[in-house]
């Protein structure tokens, strides 16, 4: 999976996870350690504003690469999460295998 081609707003959701998620990416499609390493020192910042963000999956240190929309925004927004009062989890373009389990 090319970093730079995830039209989705979530992120961090396996098929790996069980049969529920068939229809999600593999983690291995994401792990791509020449991207992590592109962070250079902004990936100290990245880490900080996955740990302050709301809704949050981890994954072993396994090197996954962030869609390349995802890294912008968060640097776009100075690496501060938005206010998940303002975001509706349901609205979010999961993938169908998972909308059922909620």
């Amino acid at each position: 999976m090319k970093t730079d081609n995830w039209p989705y707003k979530w992120f961090g959701i396996w098929k790996e996870m069980g049969p529920s998620y068939n229809s999600c990416p593999s983690i291995y499609d994401w792990i791509d350690p020449e991207e992590v390493a592109s962070y250079g020192d902004d990936l100290p910042r990245i880490k900080n504003y996955l740990r302050k963000a709301t809704i949050i999956v981890t994954t072993s240190a396994i090197n996954v690469a962030l869609p390349r929309n995802f890294y912008t925004h968060i640097k776009k927004h100075s690496f501060i999460p938005p206010d998940a009062s303002n975001v509706n989890a349901d609205d979010l373009d999961w993938p169908s295998s998972i909308k059922s389990i909620g």
